[in-house]
């Protein structure tokens, strides 16, 4: 019998300087599989070694495994039509959300159907955020797993609309905590601090 494994949609969020991206590109390399990354422009640059694709190119679609990186400007809205159209089985990686995907997922329906529908499309979905607020609530619905890294913004719990909600603040403060101390020391150590909550 083969191996099976749920798709999964995991938060990963903390503020600028916590390792948010390097710890995601750590996951998805490790998932292996085909997988897209998407930035609003190229941000941050850890993603730009990458392949960059034209996600309105049928042919930019065929590639076996590895990263590719997409511009969500190049397109704007119309990158989700592509996703939707041309994407099955990988991992989608969200970088920075908050710059391209509104509050309400309702607005770009393409949008809404990865997110609603990523099991049947065995997609594995990662948001890449500085608060838990920057996400939108219709994709808490479906979380797994978040990553909860160092951040100043309280957590407005009705924000993540989840019985984990609670586990998510304790764990905020366990990692400000721990990265404070890391970063008193001066050694780089608070860089890559996150913390594990399933619900």
């Amino acid at each position: 019998m083969a191996n099976h494994r749920d798709a999964q949609t995991t938060v990963i969020f903390g503020r600028n300087g916590t390792g948010k991206s390097t710890f995601c590109q750590r996951i998805v390399k490790h998932l292996k599989g085909r997988c897209i990354v998407i930035t609003y422009g190229g941000m941050p640059k850890i993603w730009r070694k990458y392949k960059r694709i034209d996600p309105s190119k049928k042919e930019d679609w065929n590639w076996k495994s590895g990263i590719r990186q997409i511009y969500w400007v190049q397109h704007e809205e119309k990158t989700a039509d592509y996703i939707y159209k041309y994407f099955r089985g990988g991992t989608i990686v969200f970088d920075d959300c908050r710059e391209y995907i509104p509050a309400r997922l309702d607005t770009i329906k393409p949008l809404k159907r990865i997110v609603s529908s990523f099991r049947h499309m065995e997609l594995d979905l990662f948001f890449v955020a500085h608060a838990p607020g920057d996400v939108p609530k219709q994709v808490w619905r479906y979380n797994s797993t978040t990553w909860v890294g160092a951040t100043d913004d309280l957590i407005n719990k009705s924000d993540i609309g989840l019985g984990s909600a609670d586990k998510i603040v304790k764990a905020q403060a366990v990692v400000n905590r721990a990265f404070r101390e890391a970063k008193r020391k001066g050694d780089g150590s608070h860089y890559g601090i996150f913390l594990r909550v399933v619900p």
